[in-house]
């Protein structure tokens, strides 16, 4: 049986790994120059990825402000940050 603590380490690893993942995108659709490869990158998201998530990397992926946080994120300390 599954303690408290071992759901919440399977969380954090998930969360992580799309964290890394939605990161990893974000560089690829910044590199992407022409209409044509940005059509390319997102018909291979549409294939890849479930509907909500490909939406959301579409989202992102149109708001060079928001790709390039997201590109700079230290994921090592994600979640070390203070909130004010």
């Amino acid at each position: 049986m599954a303690t408290g603590l071992d759901i919440q380490t399977q969380w954090q690893t998930e969360l992580y790994a799309t964290r890394r993942r939605l990161q990893l995108e974000m560089k690829r659709a910044l590199s992407c120059i022409s209409p044509k490869a940005k059509r390319a990158l997102a018909a291979e998201w549409q294939e890849k990825y479930s509907e909500i998530f490909y939406k959301e990397l579409i989202r992102c992926a149109k708001n060079k402000s928001v790709a390039g946080d997201i590109v700079a994120w230290n994921l090592d300390k994600f979640d070390n940050k203070k909130t004010r």
